[in-house]
């Protein structure tokens, strides 16, 4: 997926954050909830700054990327002490979703 592929302009071959999009046979909910079942914490992306009340007069650059990645984004598990087992652990229910 490209930067592009969000709605924005980027250079060319720019990488975009992974996104699960609306049209992809699986969505956000379903990884959060196969996630939530093998007790593995998930939780949506942060609303933008821009798009919270308190901050709605303040200058701001870009929209649509902030805007699709609070849509379509989820935190995953992460960080230093992460080990490969947990890692392979998350992919394998991500993957599951997917698959069925």
């Amino acid at each position: 997926m490209s930067a592009e592929d969000l709605g924005d302009t980027a250079p060319a071959g720019s990488p975009a954050s992974p996104l699960v999009r609306p049209s992809s046979a699986f969505d956000r909910g379903a990884i959060r909830l196969a996630l939530e079942a093998e007790d593995i914490e998930s939780r949506p992306v942060w609303k933008p700054m821009h798009v919270q009340p308190v901050f709605a007069s303040c200058e701001h650059v870009g929209r649509r990327v902030a805007k699709a990645l609070f849509w379509d984004g989820l935190c995953l598990p992460s960080g230093s002490s992460l080990t490969a087992a947990e890692l392979e652990r998350v992919v394998s229910v991500i993957r599951s979703v997917a698959h069925s």
